[in-house]
């Protein structure tokens, strides 16, 4: 008993000796101006401060002091976490960085009042079913969904993970070789929010389509809310045999809207090689956790 009770107030007094070391590092860091604070580079910024564990006696991170007033790196950082939420959903790197210029004018009303209502449209079950050409920007209105709803940071310390917000995003040949080869679902079935990609792209084998029919019927059954991209007509999917009773089913809480613009994509030239490396991208904060 008394190696028990020992135990335990050595524990206590490094309990007590870590508080007060925290003490002093928030104390520290309240007096440093935020030129003293803040890294050179924006991108390094997550809007946290790490303490020294030779300064400071401990390793720790507390919020900067600056981090919620006007910090010029206030948007680099939200840009940053924003690229960092899609890399967990898996989202390509061409659509890590989305920006509402690369929106069509005539899809940009549609997905901005599905973002701002995004809480009363899952509640509801509610979707969009976006169409248009390949590389009109589709995608892109994806991942604007995707990141309406970003963990806090309070939710980061605590180890967010992307599957805690229900959002799912694959592609949909993706999704038809997982059922075909009978894997699983990437939780597409139970999600809050499927962001489903290139609807009409699979070449669906009978098996991979009825898994698909029983995913979609029981998500309308449950008002799971899906959003779904395709480059097919509204008329054509309508009358797809395979696909047909889906979209009939979908229409009922998914507005279509359409795009007539052609692809985005610049086309490649040999001479774009000779004017050298393209500008680097921002990288994830140095300053991060591991």
């Amino acid at each position: 008993m008394e190696h028990i009770s020992g135990l335990m107030q050595r524990a206590h007094a490094n309990a007590e000796e870590g508080r007060k070391l925290g003490d002093a590092f928030r104390e520290r860091v309240a007096k440093m101006s935020f030129a003293d604070l803040c890294p050179e580079q924006p991108w390094y910024c997550t809007g946290e401060i790490r303490s020294d564990p030779k300064e400071d006696g401990l390793e720790t991170w507390i919020d900067c002091p600056h981090a919620d007033s006007d910090c010029p790196h206030k948007e680099p950082r939200a840009r940053t976490a924003r690229a960092k939420r899609l890399r967990q959903l898996e989202f390509g790197e061409e659509a890590q960085y989305p920006t509402w210029e690369r929106v069509p004018g005539d899809l940009k009303g549609a997905v901005e009042t599905y973002r701002e209502t995004l809480e009363e449209r899952l509640n509801e079950g509610d979707g969009l079913t976006i169409g248009g050409n390949v590389g009109a920007g589709k995608t892109c209105c994806l991942a604007l969904i995707a990141t309406a709803i970003m963990p806090t940071r309070d939710e980061l310390s605590r180890g967010f993970a992307p599957g805690k917000l229900g959002i799912v995003y694959t592609s949909a040949l993706k999704l038809f070789n997982i059922l075909h080869r009978a894997e699983g679902d990437l939780g597409a079935t139970t999600c809050d929010l499927l962001l489903l990609d290139d609807l009409g792209t699979e070449y669906p084998s009978g098996f991979a389509l009825s898994q698909f029919h029983e995913l979609m019927d029981e998500r309308w059954a449950n008002r799971r809310s899906t959003v779904v991209t395709t480059n097919r007509q509204k008329d054509d999917l309508a009358n797809d045999a395979s696909i047909g009773r889906i979209f009939d089913r979908l229409k009922q809480r998914n507005p279509y809207v359409a795009t007539a613009v052609q692809s985005q994509r610049q086309e490649a030239k040999v001479s774009d090689w000779k004017q050298g490396p393209p500008p680097e991208k921002p990288r994830e904060g140095g300053n991060e956790r591991a």
